[in-house]
């Protein structure tokens, strides 16, 4: 069980191994250059946008959203085009990022909340403040102890809690739970491999996606919850309305009528990180097997081998936490994919340089 100590967020974990490019050394403590392998040039999607708002007298910037609290009427129709769903308006709720969505439904627990497999730490955090109980699923683990189940798709590992979602979804409704899926690195995936079609089955489901992932724009603070209607009502009490700007949801409209357009990205993933893993191993850096192949990172135990050999390397990555089985949070060290020609080369150099010496 989490405890009331366990509050750091995501954000806390930054640190020093936030910069917005390469410098002396190789930054793989993010994505740096996915969306340069986009299958549209972004800058120029951003760039028709500013200028159509430019030569209409910035529609999206002047109108103040009391329509349209939600941002319901200007993302059902590129939702349903993503998605390939029809969607009731009173099943999407906008937020400042899955990070606000998250905030938000944190109010809608009343008991406890429970994990199924590893989840980012955000949630578990704030309930955790509240002096409720954090557990993760086993077996043997009493359900009725948690009103909001947390999972994640796809999971971070791919040993995470895989059962079929309906038969979760129909668990936690005999315990009067609501599931709640992030969906935050779905953006590598396919449309159609979203949970988000479950919202229509399922009584009790409440699936986020946001722009971050693939994207790399968080910074425009979209975030998008589609909940099953029966949920309407309740997500009308805790999501603060007005919350994302209109200009923001203009370009996220935008993008999801664009369809798949990370297709070529996962191409990068699919062929690189088996590499890359190899690579690393025969420079002693040890990697985790069981992270999810779908996902532009590469996990290593935070031993210091690994980190001494890779600082040598002139690499540079990022602790990853999250809400584990064994413990209440399991730190790890991740390094992203270099995905652009130029700084798979980078890394190239550096792991020959390393073995040379």
């Amino acid at each position: 069980m989490t405890t009331a100590t366990d509050t750091r967020l995501g954000v806390d974990l930054y640190g020093k191994a936030f910069e917005p490019a390469d410098g002396a050394w190789l930054n793989l403590a993010w994505t740096l250059d996915e969306t340069k392998l986009l299958g549209v040039n972004l800058s120029e999607v951003l760039q028709r946008l500013l200028l159509e708002e430019r030569d209409g007298d910035f529609p999206s910037i002047r109108h103040y959203a009391v329509d349209d609290g939600h941002g319901r009427k200007r993302l059902r129709t590129a939702a349903e085009k993503h998605f390939g769903l029809e969607l009731d308006s009173t099943q999407i709720f906008c937020g400042a990022g899955v990070t606000g969505l998250l905030y938000s439904l944190s109010s809608l627990c009343r008991k406890g909340l429970l994990c199924l497999g590893a989840t980012h730490v955000d949630l578990p955090a704030w309930i955790a403040r509240k002096g409720l109980r954090v557990d993760h699923f086993t077996e043997s683990r009493r359900l009725d102890t948690s009103d909001l189940w947390l999972m994640e798709n796809p999971g971070f590992f791919i040993q995470e809690f895989q059962e079929d979602l309906p038969s979760i979804c129909r668990l936690a409704s005999d315990h009067h739970a609501i599931v709640v899926v992030d969906e935050s690195n779905a953006n590598y995936l396919p449309p159609r491999n979203s949970w988000v079609k479950h919202v229509l089955e399922e009584k009790n489901l409440i699936v986020l996606r946001g722009f971050s992932k693939a994207y790399s724009l968080g910074s425009i603070r979209v975030g998008v919850a589609f909940c099953s209607s029966d949920l309407s009502h309740r997500l009308e009490m805790v999501m603060p309305p007005l919350a994302v700007s209109s200009l923001s949801l203009a370009l996220a409209s935008r993008l999801w009528s664009l369809g798949d357009i990370a297709a070529p990205i996962r191409e990068h993933i699919s062929g690189r990180k088996p590499l890359m893993k190899s690579m690393l191993r025969s420079c002693g850096v040890h990697t985790l097997y069981f992270d999810n192949p779908a996902l532009p990172y590469i996990v290593l135990p935070p031993d210091q081998q690994s980190l001494t050999k890779l600082n040598e390397m002139r690499i540079r990555g990022k602790l990853h936490s999250t809400v584990s089985l064994i413990e209440s949070q399991r730190l790890f060290f991740r390094l992203s994919i270099p995905l652009s020609e130029p700084r798979w080369l980078a890394l190239q150099k550096n792991l020959i340089e390393i073995v040379e010496s």
